[in-house]
């Protein structure tokens, strides 16, 4: 069940127990069988209810807002994560096609690093990674970076080195994707009440 299906449930229970409320204040207690005492029970329990579904309420707005901010911040990561794959496994298939295209390493190296430095970043600022969690992703961004090192320093004429440091580097930001993916999922799975 959805947020915005949730919030009007709440409200509607809060009315219809603030309508018991009053309905049960105007029985005279007379009429009620018994002592009384499940006249006040009864008003004890509405006031427990009226508690626990404020309480829901407060929870909702709070930790909605933060669930909405933590899936937006992942799934913003990894769309960077993707694009910089794609951009890195492009270029590496241009180097396949044409040997001209070591004239342009300089420009793709600067473009490649400028995208793994946007992804490093959006990797630094998420929020509920684990140790182990954290340590994989460094891991792979290590490696990253070694290889982008690797394209500045190599050889300009070996288009086929360039090529596959190309490859290698989009087939770690593809495990950096699925690490984040496996993440996020496992943070909307805590949510399911099942």
């Amino acid at each position: 069940m959805a947020m915005s299906e949730i919030l009007p449930i709440l409200i509607s229970i809060t009315q219809s127990i603030n309508s018991i409320k009053s309905i049960s204040g105007r029985i005279p207690r007379s009429i009620l069988p018994g002592s009384g005492r499940t006249y006040e029970d009864l008003e004890n329990h509405i006031t427990t209810l009226e508690g626990q579904v404020e309480n829901l309420k407060d929870k909702i707005n709070t930790k909605f807002p933060e669930l909405s901010r933590l899936i937006r911040s992942y799934s913003r990561t990894i769309s960077d994560i993707r694009i910089a794959g794609a951009l890195s496994d492009k270029i590496g298939e241009l180097y396949g096609l044409s040997s001209e295209m070591i004239k342009f390493t300089s420009m793709f190296t600067n473009n490649i690093q400028s995208d793994y430095s946007r992804v490093t970043s959006g990797v630094q600022n998420l929020p509920e990674l684990s140790v182990e969690e954290r340590g994989s992703l460094e891991r792979i961004f290590v490696e990253i970076r070694d290889l982008i090192r690797d394209l500045r320093d190599s050889n300009q004429s070996n288009s086929e080195s360039i090529r596959r440091n190309l490859e290698r580097i989009s087939t770690r930001y593809s495990d950096a994707e699925f690490l984040l993916s496996k993440l996020l999922n496992k943070i909307l799975a805590s949510l399911d009440p099942r």
